[in-house]
C-alpha cells in the first residue's frame, strides 16, 4: 500500500512519451515523433457505422488523465509518505519542462498537455496541503 501512496505515477505518461520520443534515436525531429504519436494503430468500429481511430499519443493523454486522477486520489491526506510523494511529483514536473524547452522531439501538444497535468498535480497538492496546514493552526 506505502509504493502505491509513494510512487509518482505522473511519471507513467512521462517515461512512456521518452519511450515513443526516442524511439532508439538519440535525438528525434519533431515530424518524427509527431508521426509516432498521429498514426492510427487502434481502430474501433462505433454503432453509428463510422470509426474511432486512436493514435498513441490519444492513448497516452488518456493514460494522463487516469493517473491525474490517481494522483488527486493519493492526495487526499496529509502524511510523511505524501510529503516524499510530493517531492517526487515536483520533481517530475521540473524534468518535464526542461525537456519540453531543450529537446526538439518534446515539443508537441501532447507532451504539453502532459506536462500540464503534472503542473496540476503540484499545484493541487500544494493547494491541499496549505489548506491543512491553515486549518491546523485554527
Amino acid at each position: 500500500m506505502s509504493f502505491f501512496k509513494l510512487f509518482p505515477w505522473m511519471a507513467v505518461p512521462v517515461v512512456i512519451y521518452n519511450i515513443l520520443a526516442l524511439g532508439g534515436l538519440a535525438f528525434s525531429s519533431v515530424e518524427a515523433i509527431r508521426l509516432r504519436l498521429d498514426t492510427d494503430f487502434l481502430t474501433i468500429p462505433v454503432s453509428s457505422n463510422a470509426s474511432w481511430n486512436v493514435t498513441p499519443g490519444h492513448a497516452l493523454i488518456c493514460c494522463a488523465v487516469i493517473m491525474l486522477f490517481i494522483e488527486f486520489m493519493k492526495s487526499r491526506s496529509i502524511s510523511s509518505i505524501n510529503v516524499m510523494s510530493h517531492g517526487s511529483s515536483i520533481f517530475i514536473l521540473v524534468v518535464s519542462i526542461v525537456e519540453f524547452l531543450i529537446f526538439p522531439a518534446f515539443a508537441t501538444s501532447v507532451f504539453f498537455l502532459i506536462v500540464l497535468m503534472c503542473l496540476m498535480d503540484v499545484v493541487s497538492r500544494l493547494t491541499l496541503l496549505s489548506a491543512f496546514l491553515k486549518s491546523s493552526g485554527d
